[in-house]
C-alpha cells in the first residue's frame, strides 16, 4: 500500500534530480524561498473507490508550484524561466507513466498548469501550478 509521504518524497527527489534550473525544491509550502526559481510540493487532494479488500483504486493529487521572482530578472525573463521549468516538469513526469516513485503508484500524469502571481509590497513573483495525479490500484 502506498502513502502520501512515500509518493511525495519520490516526487521531490525526481524534481531535485531532473529540474536543472530549480534553485530549491521544498516538500511544503515555503512563502520565502531561499532562491529562485523555486518549487514547492504539497498534498492537494485524494479520492478512492472501494471494490473489495484486494482491489481498491486510490488517487492522490499533489500540487507542484513553481515560482520565479520578477523584480531582479524582469517580467519577460521570469516568464521564460517559468515556462521552461513547467515544460521540463511535464516532460519529466510524462516520461514516467508509473512515476518511478519507488513503485509507490501504478499510473501518474501531470495536468496542464495554471499560472498566476504573488504580489505584495516587497514581493513580485510569477507562479505556475501543476497538479500531479498518482493512481494506485491496491
Amino acid at each position: 500500500m502506498s502513502t502520501y509521504a512515500a509518493q511525495k518524497a519520490a516526487i521531490v527527489s525526481i524534481l531535485q534530480t531532473n529540474i536543472t534550473n530549480a534553485k530549491v525544491v521544498y516538500s511544503y509550502v515555503e512563502p520565502n524561498p531561499s532562491g529562485y526559481p523555486a518549487i514547492t510540493v504539497e498534498n492537494y487532494d485524494g479520492e478512492g473507490e472501494f471494490a473489495d479488500t484486494g482491489r481498491n483504486r486510490r488517487k492522490r493529487v499533489y500540487r507542484i508550484t513553481c515560482m520565479q521572482e520578477r523584480v531582479k530578472v524582469g517580467a519577460s525573463e521570469a516568464e521564460r524561466i517559468l515556462g521552461a521549468m513547467v515544460d521540463q516538469i511535464i516532460s519529466t513526469f510524462d516520461s514516467r507513466t508509473n512515476l518511478n516513485l519507488t513503485n509507490t503508484c501504478d499510473f501518474a500524469y501531470p495536468i496542464p498548469s495554471k499560472w498566476g502571481y504573488i504580489a505584495a509590497p516587497d514581493i513580485d513573483v510569477r507562479t505556475a501550478e501543476i497538479l500531479l495525479e498518482a493512481i494506485t490500484l491496491e
